[in-house]
């Protein structure tokens, strides 16, 4: 069967296959909510895929088998489907792979060892994946060429000093995990981070130490942070989003937010300040001011919105009482 062929076949069993219209080679491919599982058993006769996205409760071992040995396939998410630790052995075979995102995983740490032998792996996505901890993180010592890595939502805790095995590590996400301020002087040494985002246990003394990661762009902080913690942030010279969830803020801390010299956008939960002290930092801080709803970070974004439309809900809402 030709390409042409099996991309009939694909979209007939609820699939979203995408051609290359200039090798016409079928290069990415997807499902809709009603595709059948057994779509996927022909996955090996996409030769050229480079990009496969699972959203189907059947998808299992059985089907994963299938991209075995696929030369162009870098990059696979598995964000719904039945997958088990066991049917990851597949993934050493891909010799491209160079991002795997595999959230909402319920095994423990079986599993690890295989994404652990894809040394081209440059994009690893493991939030909300419950049974991951620390027992389970060396075997990703091997992978030295990761540039992002994300592990919010998992048992992680004290194991997280692997991230000093990735120097090129740009960007490192720990929302909701077990790290704690003892493992903060793992993160500091990886001085190419851009991009990092804390779970809410560190204090004041501890941002002290963030302030060491020059190259930061992106920073999610929370806990028991106060003006000193972010008076000290001052010095990141290239910062230019600060997200603060959960952190009830005094005035003097509310103050230190205008010494950031080029930080463009600062989100804050709107649970976390008053409606006058965002109306004082809308005119005091060059820096656009959003809020969101409930302070749980990056999974809230669509729920983002500008402070002046904030505020004009806020009186339209009092307005109506």
């Amino acid at each position: 069967m030709n390409q042409k062929e099996l991309f009939d076949w694909f979209e007939k069993q609820g699939l979203a296959p995408l051609m290359d219209d200039r090798e016409q080679h079928i290069v990415n491919l997807g499902n809709y909510r009603d595709a059948h599982p057994d779509g996927y058993l022909r996955l090996g006769e996409a030769t050229h895929l480079r990009e496969l996205a699972v959203t189907c409760d059947g998808f299992a071992d059985a089907h994963l088998a299938k991209i075995k040995g696929l030369r162009f396939l870098n990059e696979v998410d598995l964000p719904i489907c039945k997958v088990t630790g066991h049917g990851l052995s597949v993934l050493p075979t891909l010799p491209r792979i160079s991002r795997f995102s595999f959230p909402m995983w319920h095994e423990a740490d079986e599993g690890l060892a295989y994404i652990g032998q894809c040394t081209t792996l440059k994009s690893l996505h493991l939030q909300g994946a419950f049974g991951i901890s620390d027992a389970g993180l060396p075997s990703l010592s091997h992978l030295t060429h990761l540039e992002i890595l994300d592990l919010s939502y998992t048992s992680v805790g004290a194991g997280v000093s692997i991230v000093e095995q990735f120097p090129e590590l740009r960007k490192l996400l720990l929302i909701l995990t077990k790290v704690g301020p003892g493992q903060l002087r793992h993160i500091i040494k990886l001085d190419k981070l851009k991009d990092l985002w804390l779970p809410d246990c560190f204090s004041e003394e501890d941002l002290l130490s963030v302030a060491r990661l020059k190259r930061l762009e992106t920073l999610c902080i929370g806990g028991r942070t106060g003006t000193r913690g972010l008076v000290a942030l001052h010095s990141l010279p290239v910062l230019e989003t600060l997200y603060i969830p959960r952190l009830m803020m005094t005035d003097d801390a509310f103050e230190s937010l205008a010494g950031f010299p080029n930080l463009d956008i600062i989100y804050l939960s709107k649970h976390n300040c008053t409606p006058e002290q965002h109306e004082w930092l809308d005119a005091r801080v060059s820096a656009r001011i959003h809020v969101f709803d409930d302070g749980s970070g990056e999974d809230q974004r669509e729920r983002q919105y500008r402070y002046s439309d904030w505020l004009k809900l806020q009186k339209q809402q009092a307005g109506s009482m």
